[in-house]
């Protein structure tokens, strides 16, 4: 849905076809605002993936249904990040979703592991209407500062 506060939005259908658009806009986004090649690349993957979730999952493949997907720069505390939200209408819950234990010897599955090691900070929210899911994915911008010592 609209959100005022956006630098970049995007409202794409359900449909794979679509999913190089969000990386390619994802990563353009995050390079233009500062962020480094490596942070860029963790990004875009984890976005893809709770992209990909959506339509796999939320929509069981249905390529027609609203995803949509609204970038913006904040602050966390002293330091800036990128604010990813997607936003969708498949009926999903919070409590819904939780990573399985990685297990090399079980296929599949990995998705919100991905997700969660490739960001700083992720969150999941009921829609207000209860119509859908808010998954808001951050990264910083900028690497950690290096901890000054002490004297």
């Amino acid at each position: 849905m609209h959100d005022p506060s956006a630098d970049i939005e995007l409202r794409i259908r359900s449909d794979p076809r679509f999913l190089g658009v969000v990386r390619a806009a994802v990563e353009a986004a995050a390079k233009r605002m500062g962020m480094g090649e490596r942070a860029a690349l963790e990004l875009v993957a984890g976005v893809d993936e709770a992209v990909c979730n959506v339509i796999r999952h939320g929509y069981r493949d249905a390529a027609d249904q609203p995803v949509w997907i609204s970038l913006r720069e904040l602050k966390l505390g002293r330091r800036k990040a990128l604010e990813v939200r997607i936003e969708d209408r498949t009926g999903c819950r919070p409590e819904d979703i939780a990573p399985r234990p990685f297990d090399p010897n079980r296929p599949g599955g990995l998705g919100m592991n991905i997700i969660q090691r490739s960001m700083d900070t992720v969150c999941y929210d009921q829609r207000p209407d209860g119509s859908g899911l808010v998954q808001t994915l951050c990264k910083y911008l900028d690497p950690e500062p290096p901890a000054t010592p002490r004297e």
